[in-house]
């Protein structure tokens, strides 16, 4: 069997890049996919809190409600005065506010998260489109060595 040409060797360098980047693209997506994920779960966590500060004003003192604490862990509470709430602002750090404060900055962290999931979608399809572009090319490389092959059979 000849030496390979400058050319098939181009070729087989191409190729192995290729591989190596979408082997790269795939251990991107997957981090992305648990990002968004844990961005998912804590859009729901805000929700709730957002959910069960607004769901108070609705009391009146009669009524009782369950109140999530956390952990899938909810409390029973009748007609509560949350006026002052304490909410958290960086590592273990809280701060009282008042509660329009603590619905705002509750909504804000909401939209900042949807917005950093948006981001991350619009980067997973990025990465799609340039995966699929590679893997469209190394295709066609298959095929041609395939055809190359072939060709070499024949004589």
């Amino acid at each position: 069997m000849p030496d390979p040409s400058p050319q098939e060797i181009d070729e087989n360098e191409a190729v192995q890049n290729d591989l190596a980047r979408l082997d790269a693209y795939k251990n991107q997506v997957n981090i992305l996919l648990r990002q968004q994920e844990v961005l998912r779960l804590s859009v729901l966590e805000h929700t709730r809190a957002r959910d069960t500060l607004e769901g108070m004003d609705r009391l009146d003192g009669s009524e009782e409600t369950l109140a999530p604490v956390g952990a899938n862990t909810f409390v029973k509470v009748s007609h509560v005065s949350a006026q002052k709430v304490l909410i958290g602002i960086g590592t273990g750090v809280v701060v009282e506010v008042d509660r329009e404060k603590a619905l705002a900055m509750l909504n804000e962290r909401v939209v900042a998260l949807e917005r950093s999931s948006k981001e991350m979608n619009d980067e997973l399809l990025r990465i799609d489109a340039e995966a699929q572009v590679i893997s469209q090319r190394l295709e066609s490389a298959v095929r041609q060595q395939q055809q190359a092959a072939g060709m070499a059979d024949d004589q």
